[in-house]
């Protein structure tokens, strides 16, 4: 279950990249946006925080981890490691996705880093100007 949601909160949260899901902290979460440095390119993001995002958000709340979502452990206590857990995890999470397509007899592969993708084109489509999405 925690992998569609992965790909849903993506979707939600503007296209968010699977990384930046991982490392999402508690305190990024600011009222009705999430505020969070991008990893991959060292960008600030702010991206609104929808109601579908909060519940998800809420189904994973734990007051003990800093982090949004249960995706590491105490052992996952290096670098190395944490990027290890998030590519098995990515794995995992895109083979869920191959697994609901077939079952809804969708023929094009889903993987979650499309989500970011499929929210440009869903804003694009909607009238948004590429260079508003970008900010």
């Amino acid at each position: 279950m925690i992998d569609r949601d992965l790909f849903l909160f993506s979707l939600y949260a503007g296209g968010m990249s699977p990384v930046d899901i991982c490392f999402l902290r508690h305190r990024c979460i600011k009222e009705d946006v999430i505020v969070y440095e991008r990893i991959k390119c060292d960008k600030i993001a702010r991206p609104v925080l929808l109601d579908k995002a909060k519940v998800i958000i809420e189904k994973y709340r734990n007051p003990k981890s800093e982090y949004i979502f249960p995706v590491f452990t105490r052992k996952h206590n290096t670098t190395k490691k944490m990027q290890g857990r998030v590519r098995r995890l990515s794995h995992n999470v895109n083979n869920t996705l191959a697994c609901i397509c077939e079952n809804l007899g969708i023929k094009e592969s889903v993987k979650w880093n499309m989500a970011r993708s499929y929210f440009i084109s869903k804003m694009v489509d909607e009238g948004y100007q590429p260079l508003q999405i970008a900010e």
